[in-house]
């Protein structure tokens, strides 16, 4: 299974109002997370290919996850203290 060659190569992400084209850094293992989720979904649909429908829900997906995470961690206040990293005797 592999993901289609047509697709393009940034996540579709709304211009903020100011006019500059956002940039979202994105990790190694959070593209093989995208991946494997386009996979599982064509799985799901009982294909043998990834098709554009399934990595278009996959961006969806992590988008959504990855909000969620991140608003979470500023109710919680997630911010590294002062004393990070700790250090030990």
């Amino acid at each position: 299974m592999g993901l289609p060659p047509s697709l393009p190569p940034s996540l579709p992400l709304p211009l903020p109002q100011d006019g500059n084209s956002p940039t979202v850094p994105i990790t190694v293992r959070q593209l093989e997370a995208l991946v494997r989720i386009s996979e599982s979904l064509a799985k799901m649909r009982l294909r043998a290919e990834v098709t554009q429908e399934d990595v278009r829900e996959a961006i969806r997906l992590f988008q959504a996850s990855t909000g969620v995470a991140l608003a979470a961690g500023e109710q919680q206040g997630a911010a590294f203290p002062s004393s990070f990293p700790p250090t030990f005797p």
